[in-house]
């Protein structure tokens, strides 16, 4: 199957369009998989050794994901 048989490129609007709906999806995953881990280290991990590590990394992904939001909503990414 060759490149022109997969049709024009979408317009340059419609491209921004689709990538910043995939950038909130993005988000929406790192919220989730942030959610799971500080759920599982406030659960049944609670006795981990390394809770506060494991704690970490989902305070991390959320900042991440706020930022990314930020940027976002800024027009910056």
């Amino acid at each position: 199957m060759g490149a022109h048989e997969l049709g024009p490129p979408p317009p340059p609007q419609e491209a921004a369009i689709l990538g910043g709906m995939v950038l909130w999806l993005v988000v929406v995953a790192i919220v989730l998989s942030a959610t799971l881990i500080l759920g599982l280290s406030l659960g049944p991990l609670k006795t981990a050794a390394n809770v506060g590590t494991i704690r970490l990394f989902a305070y991390i992904q959320y900042a991440a994901a706020a930022l990314l939001a930020a940027l976002r909503l800024l027009g910056k990414a």
